[in-house]
């Protein structure tokens, strides 16, 4: 299947292990949005400590043994050595940064004196005509940023192509390309079971089951409910799914 975008986010909870300690895990959902615009819950996965490069290996290699080769955006947070495993293993794909944590996290660590200013400048990257203006917004939330804090101004600055991507698409599917958030509403979901089962899930047996049917059932859900503002555009995303890879498949 051909799909215009996949979103993948971490929930991080608590685990009873087999000592009888409880650890830290992090839980992985991926999301896709094919080009009709139905959503689709693609995997989990469940980690143990801190991600890295091998992780995302892992994750994307058994994404694209279930058939999802041909993605046009993945839509992530700057999770260490995600960046570089999506332009190895799927170099067709584009890869957009969660706009709305940038936004909240450049915002905390701003003082109260340019907070004001630069959300308004965030909100009208938001709404930019295309990649050109937004990029001039978003070098000005860089020049406020490096006043304060230079060596966030430099991270930011190194990835604005990545979270400037959703711009480059038709307007009406943009609120759907440039935030995690879709994610984030399982991640919900999956809170309010921890807090059912007094905080911590009880072992990792129990999280899978737990987890299997509300999300087989949230597929189903979805099944046939179409995203109006991908149908709205749809020849231009055949037209630019044509062109990432169709063309180059066959150069």
């Amino acid at each position: 299947m051909e799909w215009l975008s996949v979103m993948i986010d971490a929930y991080h909870a608590k685990l009873r292990e087999e000592n009888g300690r409880i650890g830290e895990i992090s839980l992985f959902c991926a999301v896709g949005i094919n080009l009709e615009g139905e959503k689709n819950i693609l995997g989990f996965w469940i980690l143990k400590g801190r991600e890295n490069k091998g992780f995302w290996v892992e994750v994307f290699q058994d994404l694209i043994s279930r058939g999802i080769n041909r993605v046009l955006l993945f839509v992530t947070d700057n999770f260490p050595g995600v960046k570089g495993v999506i332009k190895s293993l799927y170099p067709y794909s584009e890869h957009q940064l969660c706009y709305v944590h940038m936004m909240r996290n450049v915002i905390k660590n701003l003082s109260k004196r340019n907070r004001k200013v630069v959300i308004n400048l965030m909100k009208m990257i938001k709404i930019s005509r295309d990649e050109k203006e937004g990029g001039s917004y978003y070098d000005r939330v860089i020049r406020i940023m490096e006043e304060e804090k230079p060596e966030m101004a430099r991270i930011y600055k190194e990835l604005k192509e990545n979270y400037l991507t959703f711009l480059k698409y038709p307007e009406s599917i943009r609120k759907y390309i440039y935030t995690t958030n879709p994610v984030e509403s399982i991640n919900s979901g999956i809170e309010r079971m921890r807090m059912n089962m007094g905080g911590y899930f009880p072992s990792e047996r129990s999280l899978e089951l737990n987890l299997f049917i509300p999300l087989i059932n949230l597929n189903d859900f979805w099944d046939k409910r179409y995203l109006s503002g991908v149908r709205e555009s749809y020849y231009e995303i055949k037209q630019l799914f044509a062109l990432r890879f169709e063309i180059k498949d066959n150069i």
